[in-house]
């Protein structure tokens, strides 16, 4: 998606639903700094997202990922968690912390992949969403410097964030009774276990 304000995020959304295609994903890939998206507020993201996707009558919308720094920071949660409640989109990949570009790309990409090799009926299992994403990041060693703190790069220092704690994956599978997590846990547990990390 092409955009530099809400109105072009908006324009550039409702071009990409037109797609003739039955299962889509929602790929944001932008500068992120604590609540905003480039230069719009995250939340005002959510909202378009959220409106576009229950106009378009949701189902067709698997997934997002924001490749974006701190996008899946905590003071973000609320927002995320709108895109679940109001949706149908059943996963979201986003990051934590201030992210080094082209390491988290690949993992993008990759993550796409992999996602996309989902049939449908798993869309309504947790675990096989699990275990999907989770083959996306073996390719990546978890304790690869891949971000930034606020402090390092406050510092300007070199990267201090692992790949195992970059990551957010926030799941809602369809069905009845289905509820949204988080399970950035699970997922690192799945892809790198028995890995053992120091600490």
């Amino acid at each position: 998606m092409n955009f530099n304000d809400a109105k072009s995020f908006e324009k550039s959304l409702d071009h990409l639903l037109t797609a003739q295609q039955d299962r889509l994903f929602i790929y944001v890939a932008s500068h992120g700094y604590g609540k905003r998206l480039g230069n719009i507020n995250f939340s005002r993201i959510s909202d378009i997202i959220g409106n576009a996707v229950e106009q378009n009558k949701g189902r067709r919308v698997e997934g997002v990922i924001f490749g974006a720094c701190e996008i899946g920071g905590t003071c973000n949660d609320r927002s995320l968690e709108m895109l679940h409640w109001r949706t149908n989109i059943v996963w979201v990949l986003a990051y934590r912390n201030i992210m080094d570009w082209m390491p988290s790309t690949l993992i993008d990409l990759n993550f796409m992949n992999s996602m996309m090799q989902l049939d449908v009926e798993s869309l309504c299992k947790r675990d096989e969403l699990i275990v999907c994403a989770a083959s996306a990041l073996t390719l990546f060693n978890p304790v690869n410097k891949i971000g930034s703190s606020r402090v390092a790069y406050g510092n300007n220092t070199s990267s201090d964030i692992d790949v195992k704690d970059a990551i957010r994956f926030l799941v809602k599978p369809h069905g009845r009774g289905q509820v949204f997590q988080d399970n950035s846990p699970k997922l690192i547990s799945k892809a790198y276990l028995p890995i053992e990390f120091d600490e």
